[in-house]
């Protein structure tokens, strides 16, 4: 599931003391507003992360992949008359592909999210789920842990084995890893 060796220029990052290293050719609209409070995040060229509209918090070994844009879904207040944006958690060890559109409000730890994929406002990715390639989850959709999910709309295709939780967090490990310097 991980790439074995993917070289970056340095000059093209910015490495934080706490081992995150985001593209300079990224977008994050506040990042005051972007929580990583473990670090070893990697994130790449023309990502968006619009954390001015709400926090976005991405916890340890987090990788999102090159022109993926993650923006905070929204709620109607009580009363419907408004909408707010609300805090998007992205669990650790957790990878987005390429040309992925996010609105989910939590993606668990350990969730594989394939490119071009489609999570759309407030829905809900439990652990170690994994979403193939052109999927579209809809608004306000639950998928469960260890699912298999494809489709437009999604369908639950199969299971990941009980491994997969030691598996997923080694990828993600080695990922990190192997993202090195040229």
């Amino acid at each position: 599931m991980f790439e074995p060796l993917v070289s970056f220029d340095k000059s093209e990052y910015i490495e934080s003391n706490t081992g995150n290293k985001i593209c300079k050719m990224s977008m994050i609209s506040s990042p005051q507003a972007l929580e990583i409070p473990h670090g070893r995040c990697i994130i790449k060229e023309n990502v968006i992360i619009r954390t001015d509209l709400a926090p976005i918090r991405l916890n340890k070994y987090t990788y999102i992949d090159e022109k993926t844009s993650i923006t905070p879904p929204t709620v109607a207040n009580n009363d419907m008359s408004t909408r707010r944006h609300v805090p998007i958690s992205i669990g650790s060890h957790s990878y987005i592909g390429k040309f992925c559109t996010l609105e989910a409000s939590v993606i668990g730890q350990c969730c594989y999210i394939s490119d071009n994929c489609t999570l759309s406002p407030r829905c809900v990715l439990k652990d170690y789920v994994k979403v193939e390639p052109n999927t579209v989850i809809p608004s306000d959709a639950v998928i469960p842990p260890f699912a298999i999910v494809r489709g437009n709309p999604y369908q639950v295709v199969g299971e990941l084995p009980e491994s997969v939780t030691t598996i997923m967090q080694i990828d993600a490990e080695r990922r990190y890893d192997h993202f090195v310097n040229k």
